[in-house]
């Protein structure tokens, strides 16, 4: 579904991210690990063509390296973005139907807190909360790939497990994802593969059985 060849980054002068190949099979959980600064928002917003890249980014065959962000929105990729970025003066409802679509009902089978909380302010909503309205109102786009930055930040361990019920929902929809995280026990429950990323490069990849492996090696 995605592939990712020879991607390089960059905000300014310098290459954030060097090198990268990846790839995310469809239907498949694939999470990206790394410490703060290795690159791993980048890497999310570069498939989003959101900073400027070279190398090539394919998705569903296309390539889609020289796309606008809305363009590739349309063609079924969709983000929850780091730190949220909901508009906590606006109700619920209307975080979700700012994606210009009006479907709130399949949303709100996967977050029914979401549908008794619409007409609430998202502000006033707990951080898990919160939480879960980022990710419904990526999925109001109807991706086919869902990119999660850090969804677990910041929450609660037992909101954390919630997280983990709430991301096998959605691949059971079929929407595949693409998941940066920090939190391994997350990572272990929903992912099916694992990269590594450190310093702006891949640095190892593996089933998420090798998860162990990689803790000893990367995060000890």
């Amino acid at each position: 579904m995605l592939r990712v060849e020879d991607l390089y980054a960059s905000y300014g002068k310098g290459d954030v991210l060097r090198g990268i190949n990846l790839e995310v099979d469809e239907g498949e959980t694939v999470a990206i690990l790394g410490p703060n600064g290795a690159g791993k928002t980048t890497l999310l917003k570069s498939i989003c063509g959101l900073v400027k890249t070279r190398g090539k980014i394919f998705f569903n065959g296309t390539e889609i390296s020289k796309l606008k962000t809305h363009e590739r929105i349309s063609l079924g990729i969709a983000i929850s973005p780091e730190g949220r970025r909901i508009f906590p003066r606006m109700s619920v409802r209307d975080n979700l139907l700012v994606t210009g679509f009006k479907d709130l009902e399949k949303v709100y089978e996967i977050f029914p807190k979401l549908k008794e909380r619409e007409d609430q302010l998202a502000g006033t909503l707990s951080g898990g909360e919160q939480q879960m309205l980022a990710i419904a109102r990526a999925l109001m786009f109807k991706p086919k790939l869902l990119l999660l930055d850090e969804p677990s930040f910041g929450l609660a361990p037992v909101i954390v497990e919630t997280l983990s019920q709430v991301v096998q929902k959605i691949r059971e929809l079929g929407v595949s994802i693409l998941l940066v995280e920090q939190n391994l026990s997350l990572v272990a429950d929903v992912a099916d593969r694992v990269y590594v990323l450190s310093n702006g490069e891949i640095v190892d990849s593996g089933d998420v059985s090798e998860l162990g492996r990689m803790e000893k090696s990367y995060f000890s």
